[in-house]
């Protein structure tokens, strides 16, 4: 229970016990302070693997406290300057560049990757999630080298 009592004062100018203005009791109201970032992990990707095609990255999230509010992706070939991808093109406006992911029920999907890998390249991938009340989670990177040149055999 609780009640509020604000700061007025009495004629003179002092404060007494029984002077300002007193609420009655409130009912007993309870509430979960959400101090825990969300989790969010890519599926299918394994960290330093080679990859010959990717066309869509999956994953799933857990902000089972206060829920979440976004799953995003980035896509970059450098972590420390960018350039980032922005979902049609490389740019190192705005590094580091997350783009927002389509929800479903505990898991994720980003398909804007048509143009967004080089042979013979390395990319770093990261998922990151934020909750209902701002948490943010500390971004989970996968590093991968996209391969799509056949050995040459001769």
């Amino acid at each position: 229970m609780a009640r509020s009592h604000d700061a007025s004062t009495l004629a003179d100018g002092n404060i007494s016990v029984s002077s300002g203005n007193v609420s009655a009791f409130s009912a007993v109201t309870s509430f979960i302070v959400d101090g825990t970032p969300p989790i969010s992990t890519m599926t299918g990707i394994v960290d330093g693997s080679y990859l010959n095609s990717l066309t869509v990255l999956n994953g799933t999230f857990d902000g089972s406290l206060s829920g979440i509010q976004t799953v995003a992706v980035r896509i970059t070939t450098n972590p420390a300057t960018g350039p980032d991808w922005d979902g049609a093109a490389f740019t190192f406006t705005g590094v580091p560049r997350y783009n927002a992911t389509t929800l479903g029920a505990g898991t994720w999907t980003y398909g804007s990757l048509t143009g967004a890998f080089t042979d013979n390249k390395i990319h770093y991938l990261y998922t990151r999630a934020t909750d209902l009340v701002g948490n943010v989670q500390t971004p989970v990177a996968y590093g991968i080298r996209y391969d799509v040149t056949q050995p040459n055999l001769a």
